[in-house]
């Protein structure tokens, strides 16, 4: 949770947009992590750049699902892997924001 919420914040400086962990941290699950993008980019999309990566990340749900993508961390998922899928899902994010600016 801590590592997904600090490269948000990380990425986002990185990409030139805010991303945007959705509960704040006194709140935040210790299994999944939702991230609000910006206007413009799709949340479809940075799921489907994800998995053309070979990963897979959760969409979101009801209002949030155009806007925002979901990250789990709950069960075995080793750093290494975990950082593995920040960076897929930063590349996919590159891939996305491009169009929205």
């Amino acid at each position: 949770s801590q590592a997904c919420a600090a490269w948000a914040k990380a990425a986002g400086e990185r990409l030139g947009v805010e991303l945007k962990v959705l509960a704040d941290a006194a709140h935040r699950s210790p299994t999944v992590t939702c991230i609000a993008l910006p206007e413009g980019v799709a949340g479809p999309d940075v799921v489907k750049g994800v998995k053309e990566r070979g990963f897979v990340i959760g969409g979101g749900y009801g209002k949030l699902k155009p806007n925002s993508f979901r990250i789990g961390h709950m069960g075995d998922h080793p750093v290494a892997e975990t950082e593995a899928v920040l960076e897929a899902t930063e590349d996919a994010l590159r891939s996305v924001v491009g169009g929205a600016r």
